[in-house]
């Protein structure tokens, strides 16, 4: 049996840009929690798609159309799969994570939700899934409450959800991962479990954004018992410009179509117009087809290759790395739970008292390396550490060890440089 690392050594080939960086492109790159590298297989199968003859799904009944249409439900399925989903009816393609959470708002919150019913965030929400509820909360009357962060666990806290739960609370809407501090829910995601069981007591109906959670442990949406789940397939190694949205069938019949067009009628006259069934009705327009051939790439690669246990800790490993190098520089402070990041993280944000996380991105880029720097798209959650900015690098499965000592290696320098300035 592979080691871990040996594990990872076998996949980076699979990653052109990682494999064979064009010249002037990032050699070290570790900002997948925004974007993974494309796959090799999901770009030929992209590549090959366009090159034949093809057509609209569900529009032609020659060969070419029969062909695409066929190939599309071919790959919802395997999503269905992916997820243990109990039907490919469950399953709708969206142009991403973000896209997948306001369908939810959209064709299910707008339509069952009243004045005066509850919603319960956390702190730690990207800005798509924190702003979104806000802004329905708004339109509806409804009261949106934010589970906290505690800052010396950098976990959520959930001393209040029991009185809040006391309260007519409609939605659970939070994220499976932060994209900041990687693990808050505890070892095993432990809260996670305990506020979905207690939400399930009161009737509530549980979202997930599952964004950084997918391309780095298996999803099982019977599992988590939740109604909604929503991620992104670029950050998989997919193609950009399409996400997914699991959508339980029991709440089909609760959610209401609210883009329209082609492919969703079933019928129309002057006076009525009805719609196809779930999932179709829910797709409106002309689908992201190609990408969709490149997602069933990309998931006969993940059934294949791709040993979920093996990339636990291997970026666990790299995270442990890291955060033990920023933590012997004077001024360096990490966030997040170190103890989780160690053993179950993808992702080590961090500042330091003298240089801003923006000079020292850039710097990083002249010695090849790429990390975000900025509020991450959760400004809430950086109100816990003033609002500065700050630097995250992210791993996935072509991140090696000698990587994040190059790494490790041009923060140190960095960082003496500027101080040097001083």
């Amino acid at each position: 049996m592979m080691t871990a690392k040996e594990h990872i050594t076998c996949l980076v080939s699979h990653f052109p840009a990682i494999a064979c960086p064009p010249s002037g492109q990032a050699a070290y790159y570790f900002d997948s929690a925004a974007t993974a590298c494309t796959l090799g297989p999901v770009i030929e199968a992209m590549s090959l798609f366009y090159q034949q003859a093809h057509g609209g799904v569900h529009r032609g009944i020659y060969r070419e159309a029969e062909r695409t249409t066929s190939q599309y439900e071919l790959v919802r399925g395997q999503v269905a799969q992916f997820l243990n989903a109990a039907s490919s009816s469950e399953i709708i393609f969206t142009s991403g994570a973000t896209d997948s959470l306001n369908t939810v708002a959209y064709t299910w919150a707008m339509h069952n939700l009243v004045p005066g019913d509850g919603i319960i965030i956390t702190q730690a929400e990207h800005h798509a899934h924190y702003v979104l509820w806000h802004q329905i909360a708004k339109k509806l009357g409804a009261t949106v409450h934010v589970l906290p962060i505690d800052p010396h666990t950098w976990c959520v806290d959930l001393s209040g959800l029991d009185a809040l739960l006391t309260t007519p609370i409609k939605v659970v809407a939070v994220t499976a991962s932060s994209n900041v501090l990687g693990p808050i829910w505890g070892p095993g995601n432990v809260l996670l479990t305990a506020l979905t069981q207690k939400a399930r007591r009161v009737g509530a109906t549980i979202v997930l954004d599952a964004a950084q959670m997918v391309a780095h442990a298996p999803v099982d949406v019977q599992k988590l018992d939740c109604d909604f789940l929503a991620f992104s397939v670029h950050k998989m190694g997919g193609a950009n410009g399409l996400g997914v949205l699991y959508a339980r069938a029991a709440m089909h019949r609760f959610m209401k179509p609210y883009r329209f067009g082609g492919g969703m009628v079933a019928a129309v006259s002057q006076d009525y117009v009805t719609w196809q069934k779930s999932p179709h009705c829910f797709e409106a327009g002309t689908p992201p087809v190609a990408q969709v051939i490149g997602l069933g790439a990309l998931l006969a690669f993940y059934r294949t290759h791709v040993d979920f246990e093996a990339l636990r800790q291997h970026e666990a490993s790299l995270c442990a790395l890291l955060i033990n190098a920023l933590k012997a520089i004077d001024g360096v402070h990490v966030l997040g739970n170190e103890a989780l990041l160690v053993r179950q993280g993808h992702v080590v944000t961090w500042y330091v008292d003298d240089v801003h996380a923006h000079d020292l991105a850039a710097r990083l880029s002249d010695y090849g390396c790429a990390v975000r720097a900025g509020d991450h798209c959760a400004q809430p959650l950086s109100a816990q550490w003033q609002g500065r900015a700050t630097l995250r690098a992210s791993f996935f499965m072509y991140n090696t060890y000698e990587q994040v000592m190059h790494l490790i290696d041009s923060i140190q320098k960095s960082v003496t440089e500027w101080r040097s300035r001083l």
